[in-house]
Parts: C-alpha cells; sequence; structure tokens
C-alpha cells in the first residue's frame, strides 16, 4: 500500500487542527474517488509545520486530488500556506 505524506506551512497550528477535522465529508469523498483510507493520521512540529499521512490504493488519484481545486480552498481556509504544501508518495521499504 502506498502512503501519502504531506508537509507544510500553517499561520496557526491549533486552527488548523479544527479545521483539519471538520473536513470529514471531504475526505469520505476522496477515500471514494482515490482509495483514501481510513484513519488518516496527522501532527504538528514546534513551529509552524504540519504533517498529514494517508494510506492510499492510488498513488496518482491520490496526489490529483491533493492539486485539486477543492483541496487547495479547504487548505487555505485551514489556514496553510498552500505554496509550503508539499506532498510525497512512499511507496517503497526497506527491511533491516
Amino acid at each position: 500500500m502506498t502512503k501519502l505524506v504531506v508537509i507544510a506551512e500553517v499561520d496557526d497550528q491549533a486552527r488548523w487542527e479544527q479545521g483539519f477535522k471538520s473536513h470529514k465529508d471531504l475526505f469520505r469523498e476522496l477515500r471514494d474517488q482515490s482509495g483514501i483510507h481510513s484513519p488518516v493520521f496527522f501532527g504538528k512540529s514546534s513551529g509552524d509545520r504540519v504533517v498529514v499521512i494517508e494510506d492510499v490504493d492510488d498513488g496518482a488519484t491520490a496526489l490529483e486530488a491533493f492539486n485539486s481545486e477543492r483541496n487547495r480552498k479547504a487548505m487555505a481556509e485551514d489556514g496553510v500556506r498552500v505554496d509550503t504544501a508539499q506532498a510525497f508518495l512512499v511507496d517503497q521499504e526497506m527491511a533491516f
């Protein structure tokens, strides 16, 4: 399974978290469109960075959803500095 990891800077972490949690309907739609699995994991750094990690069935479709105007609008409403948002597909692993 592929993971989509998103890292971004936000204006206010508490505001971002509250807004992020309010988008359950959007995540349900994305689940149906691009195979995002529940739960979605997220965290905050000591500064202004946040991270979101999602298990997805199709990385390319998940990236399309990430780059969609609807998602960018939702991020902006939550105080994400949209130009700092970066998405990574993690589709490899290393055993040790």
